[in-house]
């Protein structure tokens, strides 16, 4: 949609952009993004998730002292980085060290608020 720096300053930027979309959710390059999105969404009178759902990626601890409460997907931060560095340091101790296989890392996510059904998927009652 857009190239935002992955910054508060960026999520606000992007939320403008969310809207003209016509989007019913977003998912944000982290949490600190999607902060910006929340902030300025609500500056401009959105109800989050009535009319648009906000997803980060990271796990940071504002996510949930948010308003409404971040929906997030927990990244194991420590585990990524091993990820990063291993195949770097086995290549530093030889090129006879085994190239770098495919590494799959646990995420989870955290529901919270800022997610809901998308508007009008449910039935309204009678």
């Amino acid at each position: 949609m857009g190239r935002f720096p992955p910054y508060y300053d960026g999520g606000v930027a992007a939320a403008d952009l969310v809207l003209a979309f016509g989007a019913t959710a977003a998912v944000a390059y982290n949490d600190t993004m999607a902060l910006g999105l929340l902030a300025r969404l609500h500056a401009r009178g959105v109800r989050i998730p009535g009319e648009l759902s906000v997803v980060g990626i990271d796990g940071i601890p504002m996510a949930g002292m948010a308003h409404p409460a971040l929906t997030t997907v927990q990244v194991p931060a420590q585990a990524v980085g091993r990820a990063a560095v291993d195949p770097m340091l086995d290549r530093l101790r030889g090129p006879e060290q085994p190239a770098a296989h495919r590494r799959e890392l646990p995420v989870h996510l955290v529901v919270r608020d800022s997610t809901g059904s998308a508007p009008g998927s449910t039935p309204e009652k009678k």
